[in-house]
């Protein structure tokens, strides 16, 4: 009884071990969905096309496994064993070579279904027939539409003088710029950037022309803090270094409509002391920016070049340490014979100078960034940078030799003419017009 009861056992065990593997290998090979591609055509009668159909199991894998194909209508549309559509008559089902669109003298017109399964799944597409397409058009849309808002295209298709639109089943649609609009299959447009772009309407392989559409423009950008109540918009701050502010535009566009949080290029006319990354401000140094939002190609206005700007946003960052107590002195004037001009260093809280800093040449201006982080000189030796932290100078260009007229806030730039006046003698440093310059 015992032994008996043990192989009974056993051989249970071994029945469950064999069904779950066979269970698997179902779940493997059951066909749960056939995947078809295109799931609709408008065809030309005589038009073969090739229908993709692809069967995959529930974790979206491909099926190897037989795939039948069936017509709703056989003498409109006929598919062959291999998925190959024919808009007429195939002459054969199984080796298919002439595909007949004609039935007494005339293209064969209509509709059929297409039914295709695998596994005992089905899908099915959509296959219409008529004349062949000759011309496409859309009728055009006055005005332009609203950042967000729709507007319905219309197309005509036409097959010679016959107007075949009601045969055509569905046209294919598309737009030049989908960042300015886009378009669904039905022709309802979206608009989304400002811009200009042209819809269009396609058939059997043919593609209408391109009517313009525009995404309408704003007339006024206010660029204000994220937040503010409305009517009340804030369009300054005072910041402290490392503080970040969320900015806002809102925009009025040429019909009227606000749209709150509008796309637009958002930059900063001193980045020394504030940045702008997206809408988020950040107070990088003491001193002032001005905040600017736009809408300008290619981001906004693509296809108008008509660049729109917003009022100007200011910022102050207060300097959190004293100012600096530093100041440079040189001279114009040649040194005597034998030495080399010199800068001198003061510190001004103590009226005492520093250790004379020896110069490359003989300096005739020195101008010092707004942010005190770098400055430059302009000698008859070339170009040369100051680092007043560092009170230390570097020739850095020597073929440029001219007056600095100007120095960016964090002494990234400057700006040199060498047909400014010398002060030394109060003529021009290179008084041959031709060849007077001026760098950045």
């Amino acid at each position: 009884m015992q032994r008996s009861a043990i192989i009974t056992v056993l051989l249970l065990l071994i029945s469950v071990i064999l069904v779950g593997c066979g269970g698997s290998s179902n779940k493997t090979n059951n066909v749960t969905q056939v995947i078809l591609s295109p799931t609709s055509f408008s065809l030309n009668s005589g038009d073969v096309v090739q229908l993709s159909a692809t069967a995959e199991n529930a974790a979206n894998s491909p099926v190897a496994t037989n795939i039948t194909y069936a017509s709703s209508n056989n003498n409109v549309v006929t598919v062959s064993n291999a998925g190959l559509i024919c808009a007429g008559v195939w002459d054969s089902l199984t080796t298919p070579i002439n595909c007949n669109g004609l039935s007494g003298g005339n293209p064969i017109s209509g509709s059929a279904t297409i039914t295709v399964t695998a596994g005992g799944v089905s899908s099915t597409a959509t296959v219409n027939v008529h004349a062949k397409v000759t011309k496409i058009t859309v009728d055009p849309v006055a005005g332009c539409t609203s950042s967000s808002q729709m507007k319905q295209f219309t197309a005509h298709a036409f097959s010679g003088t016959n107007d075949i639109t009601s045969q055509i089943g569905q046209f294919i649609w598309g737009t030049l710029d989908t960042s300015v609009a886009t378009v669904d299959n039905t022709g309802l447009v979206t608009g989304h950037n400002p811009g200009a772009t042209q819809v269009f309407a396609s058939a059997s392989g043919l593609n209408s022309a391109g009517v313009p559409y525009r995404t309408c423009m704003p007339v006024v950008i206010r660029l204000h803090v994220s937040g503010d109540p409305a009517g009340m918009p804030t369009t300054s701050a005072t910041m402290t270094v490392g503080q970040t502010i969320t900015l806002q535009a809102d925009s009025v566009d040429e019909i009227g409509f606000t749209s709150q949080g509008a796309s637009v290029t958002i930059v900063s006319n001193n980045p020394a002391s504030a940045t702008v990354s997206g809408t988020t401000l950040t107070a990088q140094s003491g001193g002032g920016a001005g905040i600017v939002a736009s809408c300008s190609p290619p981001f906004c206005g693509n296809g108008l070049n008509q660049p729109v700007y917003s009022n100007l946003f200011r910022v102050t960052v207060p300097n959190a340490a004293s100012p600096p107590s530093t100041v440079f002195v040189t001279s114009s004037f040649a040194p005597p014979s034998g030495t080399s001009p010199t800068l001198i260093p003061i510190d001004t809280s103590t009226a005492t100078a520093g250790t004379a800093i020896t110069l490359p040449g003989v300096p005739n201006s020195i101008v010092i960034g707004a942010g005190g982080v770098r400055g430059f000189l302009g000698t008859d030796a070339g170009l040369v940078s100051l680092d007043p932290a560092a009170k230390t100078v570097a020739l850095v260009a020597p073929g440029i030799v001219g007056k600095v007229l100007a120095v960016s806030a964090n002494g990234n730039k400057a700006i040199v003419s060498n047909a400014a006046n010398n002060p030394s003698t109060g003529t021009p440093i290179e008084p041959n017009p031709a060849n007077q310059r001026l760098w950045v």
